[in-house]
């Protein structure tokens, strides 16, 4: 309770401030539990706020979420309803928003989104062949191009001995200054968001990626 200021509800039990409700109730009946005891209490005063209450469910803390209305069909091309709502078009959003000053950055530098894709894949560990990079890029959803690489290999930035590819002492010094930009929109992030709110989000993302629609 360090830090709060509590005052004294009308029932005599005090009040928290800045709480997303509370009941002020008069004990009307005590009912033996065994190992505990069962109040119940007859409710004298009601104040609730515009705080979001948390939930304990399933042996987690959670938080009350709304959930999109839905659209009509004729809603759909209203005021631009669909894009507002559509979780691909949200997700684009997102990522474009989360992406917009890293992108600026490696195209400040001359690289393309695949160029940047090979230097951050071929990071990853301590060199591979061209085959092992393509499938570490499929790993993280990214489809390589072979010219990305050979475009890097040209510029100096990866150096290709026998069949394995390594990243130069200017690539990789390229590759850090990218991750510290990477980096600051990370705690960026971290700092705009509560813990709970960016546990949430991974576990979202993680499981939206389960659950999306596959080719089929």
């Amino acid at each position: 309770f360090a830090g709060l200021d509590p005052r004294d509800g009308p029932e005599g039990a005090p009040i928290i401030p800045d709480c997303a409700a509370r009941f002020g109730c008069r004990p009307t009946f005590e009912y033996d539990g065994g190992d505990h005891a069962i109040f119940v209490g007859e409710v004298i005063d009601f104040v609730h706020g515009e705080r979001a209450p948390l939930l304990f469910h399933g042996g987690k803390y959670g938080r009350v979420a709304a959930r999109p209305p839905a659209i009509r069909p004729d809603e759909i091309d209203r005021d631009g309803e669909f894009g507002r709502y559509f979780i691909g078009h949200m997700l684009s959003r997102a990522y474009d928003a989360a992406f917009a000053e890293l992108r600026r950055e490696y195209r400040r530098r001359g690289l393309r989104s695949s160029e940047y894709t090979v230097l951050v894949s071929l990071g990853l560990g301590d060199g591979c062949t061209r085959r092992d990079l393509l499938v570490r890029a499929a790993n993280g959803g990214v489809d390589l191009p072979l010219e990305a690489i050979e475009q890097l290999v040209a510029r100096g930035l990866i150096v290709a001995a026998d069949e394995m590819l390594h990243l130069s002492l200017t690539g990789r010094q390229l590759l850090m200054e990218l991750m510290a930009v990477a980096q600051a929109i990370q705690l960026h992030f971290e700092d705009s968001l509560t813990l709970a709110e960016m546990t949430q989000l991974h576990d979202l993302l993680r499981r939206l990626s389960e659950v999306a629609p596959r080719d089929r």
